[in-house]
């Protein structure tokens, strides 16, 4: 299941990178809240930051981009928020991804406001999977 009903189901879905040597996206996708454990819509868009938004040099290959994506660079993503505990419902306030190469950062800020991260929270505070796949 994903946030586009993939196999029929629909689930939130935390995308931390989607990426190739052009674009570099990190984009979180909540669903509507339901009675029963099975979703009946969610945001196949998302509230994702992409490279593409912030500048033209930021993310490409090439040294003259921030990030050269003809090289290796660091991913670190960072979620802020609180786990459940005795009863309170877990917090998620922000995501941010930071891409680092040769001193060089480049910092991507989910834009979601905090109604749209709290439907999130639940689902990563009930064990969502994580799946690393290769769309070739």
């Amino acid at each position: 299941c994903d946030a586009n009903k993939v196999c029929g189901q629909w689930c939130p879905e935390l995308d931390i990178m989607e990426a190739n040597t052009g674009a570099f996206q990190a984009t979180p996708h909540s669903c509507a809240a339901s009675e029963t454990s099975k979703y009946y819509w969610c945001d196949r868009d998302g509230k994702g930051t992409n490279t593409k938004d912030i500048a033209r040099s930021s993310y490409g290959p090439g040294r003259e981009n921030t990030i050269d994506t003809s090289a290796p660079f660091e991913v670190h993503t960072r979620f802020e928020g609180t786990p459940s505990s005795n009863g309170s419902a877990p917090t998620l306030t922000r995501m941010e991804t930071t891409l680092r190469q040769r001193g060089n950062q480049l910092v991507l800020s989910s834009p979601a406001p905090p109604d749209y991260l709290a439907k999130m929270a639940s689902a990563m505070d009930e064990g969502m999977a994580l799946r690393i796949t290769y769309w070739g």
